[in-house]
């Protein structure tokens, strides 16, 4: 091998390993910038679970929701 060649190796062998060492020290203040932005935009539990607020508009869930509970039978055939 060329002296060239061992020192790139060598050079990007440094960094990788100062990334490495970067992503290991900041990774954690990034995840905390990120749940704090999260707790800024009012999401639920729900909308987290699910990556944001569901597209459109969701009143006509509630709307069924509200007729199916006033229905005495259970939704589905007992056998």
């Amino acid at each position: 091998m060329k002296k060239s060649k061992v020192i790139t190796l060598a050079v990007g062998a440094v960094i990788v390993l100062a990334l490495v060492i970067g992503y290991r020290l900041f990774g954690p203040l990034v995840g905390a910038k990120v749940e704090q932005h999260v707790v800024r935009i009012d999401l639920t539990r729900n909308q987290v679970a699910a990556n944001g607020p569901l597209p459109g508009d969701v009143g006509l869930y509630a709307k069924e929701l509200a007729c199916q509970q006033k229905i005495p039978t259970p939704g589905f055939i007992r056998r």
